[in-house]
């Protein structure tokens, strides 16, 4: 149980640092604006999801910028299991240091299981 909590978390966190620092939200307006160039450096997964967040920011989180409860509730309840086991694939490959030691092995395991 420990090692799904820790990669939901981790993944959320992930996603949530990677939405903010490519989007810009005028709730206002109700819309967004997103840094392309840099958008265009993630993997298609990671662009993917990003897009689905950005989807639920004008659709039903209109009101502030989405946050880590929103982004959970994504991961958790409202996205299919092949895209979740393909986010914990790449993030198990991945040699980018997204995360802690402790996190990367949870990714690992969890992936080696699925």
């Amino acid at each position: 149980m420990y090692v799904i909590h820790t990669v939901m978390c981790t993944a959320r966190d992930i996603l949530l640092n990677l939405y903010r620092a490519t989007t810009q939200y005028f709730p206002q307006f109700k819309r967004f604006r997103m840094d392309k160039d840099m958008d265009a450096t993630f993997a298609p997964i990671l662009r993917f999801h990003l897009a689905q967040l950005r989807r639920i920011q004008i659709t039903s989180h209109t009101d502030e910028m989405v946050n880590g409860k929103t982004i959970y509730s994504y991961l958790t309840a409202h996205t299919t299991q092949k895209n979740v086991r393909m986010l914990i694939k790449f993030f198990a490959q991945s040699s980018q240091p997204m995360m802690n030691a402790r996190a990367a092995e949870c990714f690992a395991v969890l992936d080696s299981c699925l």
